[in-house]
């Protein structure tokens, strides 16, 4: 009988790849092009690790390499990723891939490998719930799980004459929908994701055809607009943004409905709208008011207990001052904040 082996893959391993666009669990941060945009903005080394039967594939995990201030090297699979399970073709062969990762993490001398998925026999952590949708075919039929204020803000979004559109070009995802980004970043009080990062989204991702933004307008002005990433069965709502000015308008709810039909028509079947923190209830109510399914969120570690930091109470604290010095100040603080930091957070 053939024993699976453990392997390390280059983003450019046409293996990778063709495994996450073949496998029906993968999603659009299964694949290379996903590592690539992340790694290139922070300047992580990305690879993949996975099992292989004769050349061919038959398990895999995206990872990439982070170093903080004053911190030992770290594996992350993946940073600034919501959910990420391991990808096997049987489930007996994940405690095998489980196995090959913490045997490389042990090799290369790193001290930890993060994983966002619940593994066995690994460090756990509760980080939250996801809320999934599951698609059918017939958009229409989900408007019975929509409660009846969601109902309400589709139909307010109309009557108030928005309308949606998906974006056509590199300077909606860069220039149009980064600049609501920012002022929606702003206005929550934390630092915004470089503009490096969705130019190498619109490079790696955009491009080939995986991702979408799509805009509410009113009479040529944006109103809001969102960011979807989509590969295989899953379409994944990464980002949102809003105008200040017209946000009572609703126009995330048009946004939504709409790419829910637009989901159907490239053939998914479950739309997921990302990871949600167990204290954000009024985040959790909003997605599950969709009729979507609140699902436990749990993370993994292999290797050593991570060194204890400054207290949660102490991190909430900073937080807070943080986010009043950034609401008060211009947008380019929001901005050059993140462009210098963010890569840490990884």
């Amino acid at each position: 009988m053939t024993t699976a082996a453990p392997i390390e893959l280059s983003l450019d391993d046409a293996r990778w790849a063709t495994y996450a666009a073949e496998h029906p669990d993968a999603t659009i941060f299964h694949t290379p092009a996903w590592s690539r945009a992340v790694a290139e903005t922070y300047d992580f080394r990305a690879f993949g690790l996975g099992l292989a039967e004769s050349g061919r594939l038959v398990g895999l995990v995206p990872v990439v390499e982070v170093a903080g201030v004053l911190r030992q090297r770290r594996w992350v699979s993946l940073p600034f990723t919501d959910v990420l399970p391991l990808l096997v073709d049987r489930s007996e062969d994940e405690a095998m891939l489980v196995q090959a990762l913490e045997g490389a993490r042990t090799s290369a001398g790193i001290a930890t490998l993060d994983l966002r998925t619940a593994v066995t026999d690994a460090q756990q952590h509760e980080a939250g719930v996801q809320h999934v949708l599951a698609l059918p075919s017939n958009p229409e039929e989900l408007r019975a799980g929509f409660s009846t204020q969601t109902a309400r803000n589709i139909r307010k979004a109309e009557r108030e004459g928005l309308t949606a559109r998906i974006g056509t070009g590199r300077e909606d995802l860069v220039e149009r929908y980064f600049a609501l980004h920012v002022a929606t970043r702003r206005r929550l009080g934390v630092p915004s994701q470089p503009r490096r990062f969705f130019e190498r989204l619109w490079e790696n991702v955009f491009e080939p055809g995986h991702g979408f933004v799509m805009f509410a307008e009113r009479d040529g002005e944006a109103a809001g607009a969102a960011v979807f990433l989509t590969e295989s069965r899953t379409l994944m709502y990464k980002y949102s943004a809003s105008s200040p000015s017209l946000r009572q308008l609703r126009p995330n709810h048009l946004i939504l409905w709409t790419a829910m039909q637009e989901a159907v028509a490239r053939g998914c079947t479950e739309l997921n709208f990302g990871r949600s923190e167990l204290e954000h209830a009024g985040l959790r109510a909003f997605k599950s008011s969709w009729g979507a399914e609140e699902r436990p969120l749990v993370y993994s570690r292999l290797g050593a207990a991570a060194a204890h930091g400054a207290s949660a109470a102490g991190r909430g604290a900073a937080g807070k001052l943080a986010a009043v010095a950034i609401r008060r100040s211009p947008p380019v603080v929001c901005r050059s904040l993140g462009r210098l930091f963010y890569r840490f957070a990884a």
